[in-house]
């Protein structure tokens, strides 16, 4: 593995190397296609150390978040801001977030701005991954496949073949980007045969995505993203916080946010007093669960961090989009 690249007197590690060849990438598609769109870039030019505190502090949040038990153990570590605890993914949510803010007067435009920012930022994931392998970071767990590599590196613990698991992410986020890219030039996604759409007639409207709508890209993007975290995953062998999940925990909070997507959906048609109502039933429901979920006898299984809050993602994005096409169902 080329760990690190020497530029003259310079020394740069090849993870850094490479997620910054995939910020100027992603960047670069970012503004060509918000000019394309009519969105107003001005809105970063004017905000731009705004934008880029919120990278660096939800990259750090995050990092630390997936670490949270060694943090925990020792609260002291959370000021030493150079252990290179970071994590791309939080840096790009801490973006996502401020524009959420900015546009929230014209809730109608964030999700326009979000279906031309997530194309962009998976190819920044896919660059990142690819700086993972060179590197030797986030490895894979050992194979028998005759695919399997060995990584001559301190921070590997395996000295057999194990997966390239940073390769299949790359692959993933990469072909990822050239879908949503493929939607946003098309108004219509065929998810059927060609044929089938020929016998169908009119009624193929209905098993097609119509991508033309704001939130298609962003909703596609996020869950696919989220669904490789969640399986690729399970091929890494590199240390991770892991917590015990049930089946259950994910009903319930599917269902939990499920009925907070409805309260939004619904809150211009009931009273204040009913939404109180409602969001104090939420809460109180949620402790109960939170009670009784020790006694309730169901098989837990073993998951990284990550990938438990994949599915949070997972949820609030479907949840987020849905609410949204139903109040602005002109945009």
């Amino acid at each position: 593995m080329f760990e690190i690249f020497q530029f003259g007197p310079l020394l740069l590690r090849s993870h850094i190397l490479f997620l910054l060849i995939g910020i100027v990438l992603g960047a670069d598609v970012f503004f060509r296609l918000a000019n394309r769109e009519g969105l107003r870039i001005i809105l970063f030019l004017k905000n731009g150390w705004t934008f880029l505190i919120s990278f660096l502090l939800g990259g750090r949040l995050l990092g630390m978040l997936l670490l949270y038990y060694a943090y925990t153990q020792d609260p002291m570590k959370v000021l030493i801001v150079w252990d290179g605890v970071f994590s791309i993914t939080g840096g790009l949510v801490g973006i996502g977030l401020m524009l959420f803010i900015y546009t929230y007067r014209q809730r109608a435009q964030f999700l326009r701005w979000m279906d031309i920012y997530v194309p962009s930022a998976t190819i920044i994931v896919a660059f990142d991954w690819i700086g993972r392998f060179m590197g030797a970071v986030s490895y894979g767990k050992p194979t028998d496949a005759f695919w399997g590599i060995t990584m001559e590196s301190i921070g590997v613990r395996y000295t057999v073949p194990i997966h390239p698991v940073q390769i299949y992410y790359a692959i993933w986020f990469l072909g990822l980007s050239f879908l949503l890219f493929h939607m946003r030039r098309r108004k219509q996604l065929n998810v059927l045969p060609a044929r089938l759409y020929k016998i169908l007639g009119a009624k193929a409207s209905s098993v097609q995505i119509h991508t033309s709508r704001s939130g298609m890209v962003t909703l596609v993007g996020i869950v696919l993203s989220c669904i490789g975290v969640i399986f690729l995953d399970f091929y890494r062998g590199d240390f991770a916080i892991t917590v015990f999940a049930k089946f259950i925990d994910f009903a319930f909070l599917a269902l939990l946010f499920v009925s907070l997507g409805t309260i939004s959906v619904m809150e211009k048609k009931i009273s204040n007093k009913h939404s109180m109502l409602n969001s104090i039933m939420v809460g109180m429901a949620t402790m109960v669960y939170l009670i009784i979920r020790p006694y309730i006898s169901i098989i837990s299984f073993e998951w990284r961090f990550s990938q438990f809050l994949s599915v949070l993602a997972v949820l609030v994005t479907i949840v987020y989009v849905v609410v949204h096409r139903w109040k602005y169902q002109n945009h």
